[in-house]
C-alpha cells in the first residue's frame, strides 16, 4: 500500500537531499553529492535530483501529495526566454562585477555586498539572458514548464518582501527578464507524470513555491507561533523569529521574509563556530567545553571575528576581531570566546525587540555548536528564555513540512497565534 507524503529537496553547496516526510515522520531520505564544475552546472543539478527522487521512490512506495524545494539565497541560473539553461550557475559566492555594484548604491541593504545577488542577475541579463533562482529551476524542470520564484530567494534582489516587486530604483535590472514572483509555499504547478512514474511514485504531486535554506530550516526546527525563534550556532551565528510584521534595518543587519502568513525576522553575524575553529579543532572543542564552568565568568570582552566587519547585530563594517588578553589556560579563554558569543546572540534578541518584535515565547537551537556542552550551559545561563530542543535542522525536513502547510488553503493552524 503506498504512503501518502510530502517531498522536501534540499539544493545544498555540495549535494542535494531528498527527504519523503508524513506528519513529523521521515519515511525515506536520500543524499547524492554533487561539487566542483558539477555544483555549476544546471543539468547536472537537474540529473543529481533526479537520482535522489529515484532513491526515494526506491525506499518505499510514495503516493506524493506535493513538493517543496530549498536552496542558498542568491544563486542563479541564466536561462533562454523557453527556460532552457543558456550558461553555468552563478553560485550564491560568486563575486559581483564591480562595475555593476557602484551603480547599486541606492538599492536595499540585502541587495548589496561583494557576492551581490542582484549585480549578479544584471551581469547575466547583460549576455542575454533571463535569470531564475536555483530553487525555480529544478522546479521548472520537474514540472515542464517555466514557473514563479518565490519572494524569499529574490529578496536579495532587492525585492520588496511586502509587495513582491522587483526593485524600481536599480534601473540595470529588467523585471521582464526575472521570474514572476508568488509568496514561498504558493502551489503552482503538477510534476509531469511520466516523471513522477519513472521515480517509482505512486502520484505526481503538487510543485509549490520553495524558499531559501535558512527559511526552510527554521520550519524544520519547529517554529510555529509568532514569538518562536531559532538559533543556528553553525560556522556563523544565525537567529530567525516568527513575527506579525516585517522589520528591516540595515543598520543592523535585519531582514524579513514572508513565510506563510508570517514573517520569519533576523540576521546573520560574521561571528560563530568557525571563529572557535582557528584555534581549536572538533576534538579539543568537545573536550574543553566540557570544562567550562558557566558560575565562574571570564570578565573578559572578546569581539569574535574572524576578520574585520560585522553584519549584525550591529552593521559595522570596520569592527575589529579582539582575542586578548589570552589567559593561559585553554578552558578559560574558549569560556571567553563562548561568552562572547551568546552576548552576540543576546543582542541580536534585544535588537529584534527594540524594533518591534514579539516577546520570544519559545528558543530552538540547531548547528554544530550544540555538540559543545559549555557553549549551551551559556546560552542557558545568560539568555533567560524559554529553551527547547529543536525537531529537525534539516532544510529538506523543513521544505517537505512547507509543501504540507501549502495543502491547506488557509492559514495553518500551527502557524496561529
Amino acid at each position: 500500500m503506498s504512503e501518502v507524503c510530502t517531498i522536501g529537496i534540499d539544493l545544498g553547496t555540495s549535494g542535494v537531499r531528498a527527504v519523503a516526510v508524513r506528519g513529523q515522520t521521515e519515511l525515506a531520505r536520500a543524499d547524492c553529492a554533487i561539487t566542483g564544475d558539477a555544483r555549476r552546472d544546471p543539468l547536472a543539478l537537474f540529473a543529481t535530483v533526479r537520482t535522489c527522487l529515484s532513491d526515494l521512490g526506491a525506499q518505499r512506495d510514495l503516493a506524493p501529495e506535493a513538493l517543496a524545494i530549498a536552496g542558498t539565497s542568491g544563486s542563479l541560473v541564466p536561462v533562454s526566454a523557453t527556460g532552457q539553461p543558456c550558461g553555468e550557475i552563478s553560485l550564491y559566492n560568486a563575486k559581483a562585477d564591480v562595475a555593476i555594484l557602484a551603480l547599486l548604491e541606492s538599492a536595499p541593504g540585502p541587495a548589496l555586498g561583494p557576492c551581490s545577488t542582484l549585480a549578479r542577475a544584471i551581469a547575466l541579463q547583460r549576455t542575454g539572458a533571463y535569470v531564475v533562482f536555483e530553487t525555480d529551476y529544478i522546479a521548472g524542470r520537474l514540472a515542464g514548464a517555466r514557473l514563479p520564484a518565490d519572494m524569499n530567494n529574490a529578496l536579495k534582489c532587492g525585492v520588496d518582501p511586502q509587495t513582491g516587486h522587483w526593485p524600481r530604483t536599480t534601473a540595470p535590472l529588467d523585471p521582464l527578464r526575472m521570474p514572476e514572483l508568488v509568496p514561498p509555499g504558493q502551489p503552482v504547478a503538477d510534476m509531469r507524470s511520466r516523471l513522477a512514474k519513472s521515480f517509482g511514485f505512486h502520484s505526481a504531486p503538487l510543485i509549490c513555491a520553495g524558499t531559501t535554506d535558512g527559511c526552510a530550516s527554521a520550519l524544520a526546527a519547529g517554529l510555529e507561533r509568532v514569538g518562536d525563534a531559532v538559533t543556528s550556532l553553525g560556522s556563523t551565528l544565525t537567529i530567525k523569529m516568527l513575527s506579525d510584521t516585517p522589520i528591516t534595518s540595515a543598520q543592523h543587519g535585519i531582514y524579513s521574509h514572508l513565510l506563510l502568513g508570517h514573517w520569519l525576522v533576523g540576521g546573520a553575524s560574521n561571528a560563530g563556530g568557525a571563529v572557535l575553529r582557528q584555534f581549536f579543532d572538533d576534538a579539543r572543542l568537545a573536550d574543553l567545553g566540557a570544562q567550562i564552568d558557566p558560575e565562574a565568568p571570564t570578565g573578559l570582552r572578546y569581539t569574535p571575528l574572524l576578520t574585520s566587519g560585522e553584519r549584525f547585530p550591529t552593521a559595522d563594517p570596520y569592527l575589529m576581531p579582539c582575542f586578548t588578553p589570552r589567559p593561559d589556560c585553554d578552558s578559560i579563554f574558549l569560556q571567553g570566546m563562548l561568552e562572547a558569543l551568546v552576548q552576540v546572540e543576546a543582542a541580536g534578541f534585544q535588537a529584534l525587540r527594540s524594533l518591534g518584535a514579539p516577546p520570544l515565547r519559545r528558543l530552538f537551537a540547531v548547528g554544530g555548536g550544540l555538540k559543545i556542552k559549555g557553549w549551551n550551559a551559556l546560552r542557558h545561563k545568560y539568555l533567560p528564555f524559554d529553551h527547547h530542543s529543536a525537531h529537525q535542522g534539516d532544510a529538506a525536513f523543513g521544505a517537505a513540512r512547507l509543501a504540507r502547510f501549502s495543502m491547506v488553503t488557509e492559514r495553518p493552524q500551527i502557524l496561529a497565534e
